[in-house]
């Protein structure tokens, strides 16, 4: 069944009931605005849940469409059908199933005919790491197997040749490529090793029948309409001018009366789900009878709507509503961070975590005592937050060797507090003040005393009150502050401790970027600790990837063609690397972070869409396997992958590094990479007046 361009996440079968006396349209309420629209503008998006590609199979939409118009319309109509009172709660269950399931979450979930054949050639290849393993693509560096396997195909291609770049470059480049483009690779190389004519010619039909058959069972999902079965369903008649449709559809309630959508609550905690099925006529399902509280719909599912609300009338109220849309959208996000807060304060009160079996050396012994001094809370505060400090910093060094931590100052002059602290040897006569990047709300201060090297950890007042507050969530947001600084020092001990030796392997280009490299691997070690109570923290580092990242190759060109006319390899070396390494660490910010399962898959779709989604997917991995946080240190050789990582994304600059059979680092900026620009600039001097000598410039009168 076709379908056009424009896709609905809200059926037209429900908004009609919403129209307008008299009129096609609805009254659609967003804040500021209210506007009468035709409901085929309404809830809808261009190809909203997929596009129709040839080879792909059916559409998601055209699935949800003949469902829509065959077994949800025979059951969306028998519930028209019925006059106000008890109904049949299979009947709710199905249609309530259906339309709490249609929203974002179901994007994306046709795949091509190639994922099912993958499934059914699983027993060739289990997964893309076995694969990988098989072509010796499963380290950072190039395997003899991958040398064995692909050296001689890359020597050989006339189309690499033409390049003009050295074997290395053109090796790591292919062995960079495979590796982040192995699930894609995984999934043609199971096509390709089947050789067996007949499932060549059945494999469209089965994955097409599979995926039919999945998308139709998550549609209308059997343990959902098992729970709602259970309800107690009737419809009964709305009270005043009327209800709203919200654009969640179904507004739930939990046993306190709290309201939400059927998202927001576990599948036990539901109670009760009420969806308007026009202004008039409410379907109401109820675990346990109880007063529905009608008048009060319209103003609990205002807060509740991210964008809009439909209506078939106007008043001073709705008006009124409209302001709240998207004050309580966010809700189970702010509570399950409150709830973890909740949970993660009972631990800072509590005892100590069992050891991991690998744990690291530092725990083996006592933690060093650390001093903790503040001049602005009563005894009995000042004592509080004393124990919760030092309870953190317990909580700190079950993940890290946090035994330079000497000192923990939390006093009203914070920037005075900094620019005092007794410095020994490290005091080379700057006066250190916070950071006029941003808000500075913590500082590490490195000292000295008789040869032995410790810090000072400098709080701002604010991050004293917050240990002290009795909300959750914003004691949370002051742990996370504290772990965070915790992290720093827990970091600079990590790479000391295992760069102590210096580092010898790897190739002459690895060496050059590792300095950036471990840097940013402790910049993603920190900021686990900075976003673990905070979504608004985690949304701009995302923000910040994307920008970043759009943003790298303007800046990888453009000094790429100042070297063309400057030469200066170190000046275009120092702003590549400085830019790669930005990004980079930008990228390892946002692959920290946690919080809004929506946001995080929208910024997977927007690297996903600029090329990078691939690549960040590895990237998480790779970093992830360098180190568990609590369990011994990694070799010098395991933070490898991060300069090759490095190495990637001065690809999108054409400025490649490697490193000759010597041990030479070498760079590589290939001419043809900017072969128009440099034809632009000839023609520019050839096109130029000259003056009677010859010199470029104005003609002389």
């Amino acid at each position: 069944m076709k379908t056009g361009p424009n896709q609905h996440f809200i059926p037209q079968v429900l908004l009609r009931r919403f129209v307008i006396l008299g009129d096609t349209r609805v009254h659609v309420y967003q804040l500021g605005l209210n506007e009468p629209r035709p409901t085929k503008k309404v809830a809808s998006g261009r190809h909203y849940y997929s596009k129709p590609k040839e080879g792909e199979g059916e559409p998601l939409d055209s699935i949800i469409t003949r469902h829509e118009n065959g077994p949800f319309n025979v059951d969306f109509q028998a519930l028209l059908g019925v006059a106000s009172g008890r109904i049949d709660p299979a009947l709710a269950a199905r249609i309530i199933a259906h339309l709490a399931g249609r929203g974002d979450h179901l994007r994306g979930m046709i795949r091509s005919g190639a994922t099912a054949l993958g499934d059914l050639l699983g027993e060739l290849f289990s997964s893309s790491d076995n694969l990988a393993r098989l072509v010796g693509a499963d380290g950072p560096m190039p395997g003899p197997v991958f040398c064995e396997l692909f050296g001689p195909a890359i020597v050989g291609n006339e189309l690499l040749g033409q390049l003009s770049l050295p074997q290395p470059v053109l090796e790591s480049l292919a062995y960079m490529l495979l590796r982040e483009n192995m699930e894609e690779v995984s999934e043609v190389g199971k096509v390709a090793l089947s050789i067996s004519e007949t499932l060549r010619t059945t494999a469209p039909s089965i994955a097409r029948a599979a995926q039919v058959k999945a998308l139709t069972d998550t549609l209308v999902p059997e343990a959902r309409i098992t729970q709602l079965t259970a309800f107690t369903w009737q419809l009964v008649d709305m009270p005043g001018s009327g209800a709203i449709l919200p654009d969640f559809v179904i507004l739930a309630r939990d046993a306190d009366g709290k309201t939400g959508t059927i998202f927001t609550f576990d599948p036990d905690q539901l109670v009760e789900l009420l969806m308007p099925l026009s202004p008039c006529v409410m379907l109401i399902g109820q675990a346990a009878e109880r007063d529905p509280q009608l008048a009060n719909f319209n103003a609990d599912c205002a807060p509740h709507c991210r964008d809009f609300f439909v209506s078939s009338y106007v008043s001073a109220e709705l008006e009124a509503l409209a302001e709240c849309i998207g004050k309580e959208a966010d809700a189970p996000i702010r509570e399950g961070l409150a709830e973890a807060a909740a949970v993660f304060r009972a631990k800072a009160q509590g005892s100590g975590e069992p050891l991991p079996v690998d744990a690291g050396p530092w725990r083996e012994v006592r933690g060093r005592n650390f001093e903790i001094e503040t001049d602005q809370y009563s005894d009995e505060d000042a004592r509080r937050l004393g124990n919760t400090i030092a309870r953190l910093v317990e909580i700190g060094r079950d993940r890290f060797d946090t035994d330079n931590l000497w000192r923990v100052v939390v006093r009203a002059d914070y920037a005075r507090v900094i620019a005092a602290v007794e410095r020994g040897t490290f005091d080379d006569g700057t006066i250190l003040a916070p950071s006029t990047a941003g808000e500075s709300i913590a500082y590490n201060v490195a000292i000295e005393r008789g040869g032995e090297h410790g810090v000072v950890m400098v709080l701002d007042p604010d991050i004293g009150a917050a240990l002290l507050d009795d909300n959750d969530l914003v004691f949370g947001s002051g742990a996370s502050v504290v772990l965070s600084q915790l992290a720093r020092i827990g970091g600079d001990q990590l790479l000391g401790t295992v760069f102590a030796n210096g580092f010898v392997e790897g190739e002459a280009h690895d060496l050059y970027l590792m300095q950036s490299a471990i840097w940013c691997w402790k910049v993603w070690l920190v900021a686990q600790f900075q976003s673990m109570f905070t979504d608004d923290l985690a949304a701009w580092y995302r923000a910040q990837a994307i920008e970043r990242l759009i943003d790298l190759p303007e800046i990888l060109v453009e000094a790429r063609r100042i070297y063309r006319t400057s030469g200066d390899i170190d000046s275009l070396l120092e702003t590549a690397v400085t830019t790669a390494s930005s990004v980079l660490s930008a990228l390892l910010c946002a692959a920290a972070s946690g919080g809004d399962e929506v946001a995080i898959a929208r910024f997977r779709d927007e690297l996903a869409a600029i090329g990078w989604g691939n690549w960040f997917a590895l990237l998480e991995r790779d970093v992830a396997a360098i180190w568990t946080l609590g369990t011994t240190y990694p070799k010098p050789s395991d933070f490898l992958v991060l300069s090759r990582h490095l190495q990637r994304l001065l690809l999108a600059g054409a400025i490649f590094l490697w490193t000759t059979p010597e041990g030479q680092l070498m760079v590589e900026v290939p001419y043809w990479s900017d072969f128009d620009w440099i034809a632009e600039r000839v023609r520019e001097v050839r096109d130029m007046p000259v003056d009677f000598d010859g010199a470029n410039g104005d003609v002389l009168a």
